[in-house]
């Protein structure tokens, strides 16, 4: 583990605040869609999205080039999903939706995604990957 971490801290700043961003974004999803509609979804089903949340990230930890546009794709999709929530939120009159948590989870998660993926396109970052990449190919 300390290899990984000391690998961690010589990505350039943008690939760090993307993987973090990823993290907190993928956690955050996970606890609200746990905590507000597990009685909704079934279990199984929520730590499937987990479980595929965590993977990604792991896959664009280890700088994986098409973990990159694969988490790109996702974050966008999940981007799409929390604005879709944010608008119903605003626009419902139940108050099964007024509770604030309900807003300040589904603006931090969407912020999250949005913040990870801006990192991820930076170019910075995808000449990090390239570059990565390549530097694999060559120890082979």
């Amino acid at each position: 583990m300390g290899w990984q971490l000391e690998k961690f801290r010589n990505y350039p700043q943008s690939v760090k605040l993307a993987i973090i961003f990823l993290v907190a974004g993928w956690g955050v999803h996970f606890l609200f869609i746990h905590a507000y509609f597990s009685e909704i979804f079934p279990l199984s089903m929520i730590y499937k999205q987990a479980g595929v949340g965590g993977l990604i990230c792991l896959f664009v930890a280890m700088i994986k080039r098409w973990a990159r546009m694969l988490c790109i794709f996702f974050n966008i999709a999940m981007i799409g999903i929390y604005l879709i929530f944010l608008q119903l939120f605003f626009s419902s009159e139940s108050h099964y939706y007024q509770d604030g948590s309900y807003l300040l989870f589904g603006a931090v998660c969407m912020a999250s995604f949005i913040a990870a993926t801006y990192f991820l396109v930076t170019r910075e970052c995808n000449q990090f990957f390239k570059a990565y990449g390549r530097e694999q190919k060559d120890e082979t």
